[in-house]
């Protein structure tokens, strides 16, 4: 075996002396190259992080294409933003919002779902913490380890059932990962399976948590420094509107 090969142009004798390297894998490898990103190569091969770490130690390397960097949209950047102060209200608003709202309680009859919630909102906050022993934590640098097994909760606005979508994106490269997707959700769940728990909050107000996601199993990080991710939350609901939300993170490692 050389001191350093790639994964994309690495000959079939090379890459069949790594380990977890099996026949119809290596078959599979040869077929599907080049690959674009870690992700592809895991989806593509139905594997996990831990054998790309794997491979890596043994001198693989991963000569994976650097993707464009485009500059964020302006509906991301408003994601990011914290929400406004709310616009002070005088006694006599206070009093005319009260009349309305009674009058809209007693003479109205129930609007459906879709009619009284007209956008899906997500967030903010949403929440990482990072497990220690039995319990979570929240990093106040916002940085993991990517061995961390971790926490994601976040709060939406909706009407159920849902369709859930958290995705991990690395800034630098735009490479992503998909670590939960959920179709159909509705009040209910276990927050450590891969469906989440959703909990009903307040009217069409929801808190949804996953837990016990290993970063390990989920995301390849090998020697490289200190990289910026965006956690993405997409939620579309019955009535077929989707909502958006980002939370700004750094993943690290330490091998």
């Amino acid at each position: 075996m050389p001191d350093t090969f790639t994964l994309n142009t690495a000959s079939p004798e090379d890459l069949k002396t790594l380990p977890e390297m099996p026949a119809g894998r290596l078959e599979l490898l040869l077929e599907r190259r080049p690959f674009k990103s870690a992700t592809e190569v895991m989806r593509a091969l139905k594997i996990k992080a831990p054998i790309l770490r794997i491979w890596a130690r043994k001198g693989l390397a991963f000569d994976f294409p650097r993707a464009a960097i485009t500059p964020l949209s302006d509906e991301m950047i408003a994601a990011l933003v914290a929400c406004r102060p709310l616009t002070p209200l005088t006694e006599a608003a206070l009093e005319a919002e009260f009349i309305n709202c009674l009058s809209l309680l007693l003479l109205a009859p129930p609007a459906a779902c879709c009619d009284r919630v007209t956008s899906v909102s997500v967030g903010p906050p949403i929440n990482m913490q990072r497990k220690v022993g039995n319990r979570y934590e929240s990093p106040l640098n916002q940085t993991f380890d990517s061995e961390d097994v971790v926490r994601i909760g976040f709060q939406f606005t909706a009407c159920l059932p849902v369709d859930i979508r958290v995705r991990f994106n690395r800034i630098y490269d735009q490479d992503e990962s998909e670590l939960r997707t959920v179709d159909g959700k509705g009040v209910g769940g276990d927050a450590t399976t891969a469906q989440g728990q959703v909990v009903h909050i307040k009217d069409d107000t929801y808190q949804c948590v996953f837990e016990e996601i290993d970063l390990g199993d989920e995301i390849f990080i090998f020697n490289e420094p200190p990289r910026a991710y965006l956690l993405t939350i997409l939620v579309r609901d019955d009535c077929g509107r989707i909502g958006a939300g980002v939370a700004r993170f750094t993943l690290t490692n330490f091998d």
